[in-house]
């Protein structure tokens, strides 16, 4: 995964133009530029999934739309965004996916980049080594993991 951020639809509309990635797909109402990380080794752009309902929930607060903006967002964004043209993963900011993880994985939890909509584990290729995987790949097997190397 290419790791990235935008400040504005912009300047990642330039950086997707001027690049190998001029057919991406992206969210543009709302935009989520913000929670951008990346975009995959199959071109496709990567979204933080708390940074998305964070994003819209500021939105519906903003214009008084909801009673709820978290849980409005949370729905909207579950029942919407499931698209085949970009990645939606959760990060691991707040602890979320070691709930899914047994404790002998804490060591190689620096690996990790996120968990995709599908509850598949992102590892990051540029820090893991071979013995690394090794380790990683024996663990998450007992502990029924599925995971992708990007």
């Amino acid at each position: 995964m290419f790791k990235c951020k935008f400040e504005n639809l912009e300047e990642l509309k330039l950086f997707l133009n001027d690049s190998d990635y001029d057919e991406v797909k992206f969210c543009i109402d709302p935009d989520y530029i913000d929670a951008i990380i990346g975009i995959s080794d199959e071109g496709k752009i990567v979204y933080d999934y708390f940074l998305m309902v964070a994003h819209l929930a500021k939105i519906y607060e903003a214009d008084g739309t909801s009673e709820d903006p978290e849980m409005d967002a949370i729905e909207w964004i579950d029942y919407n965004c499931d698209m085949p043209y970009w990645e939606i993963v959760t990060t691991n900011d707040d602890g979320y996916i070691e709930n899914f993880i047994s404790e002998q994985f804490d060591d190689y939890m620096k690996y990790i980049i996120g968990m995709n909509m599908y509850g598949i584990l992102l590892i990051d290729s540029e820090k893991v080594t071979e013995q690394n995987i090794d380790d990683i790949e024996e663990i998450l097997k007992k502990d029924e993991v599925e995971y992708k190397i990007v």
